[in-house]
């Protein structure tokens, strides 16, 4: 039987990680909103939020790399250069 996950993140961290399925599914949902939250940033709050708590800015990364066409935070992207 062929496992089904909603989204790339999810089969993330179950086959390449070893997570639970049941703490996948959650967790992917978290950094999902993560993620949503970020994007709706104008770039004054993204500048204090890349600042002072990085480790959001790391967690919408990576979840939008395990998805197809969500915008990425690279440190580039967020310099603008």
């Amino acid at each position: 039987m062929t496992d089904f996950y909603y989204h790339g993140i999810e089969k993330t961290l179950v086959e390449d990680h070893g997570l639970a399925e049941t703490r996948a599914r959650s967790l992917g949902q978290a950094m999902g909103e993560i993620h949503k939250a970020v994007c709706h940033l104008d770039d004054h709050n993204l500048n204090i939020i890349r600042r002072n708590y990085p480790e959001i800015i790391y967690v919408a990364d990576y979840y939008a790399r395990s998805e197809d066409g969500l915008r990425t935070f690279t440190r580039k992207e967020l310099n603008n250069d």
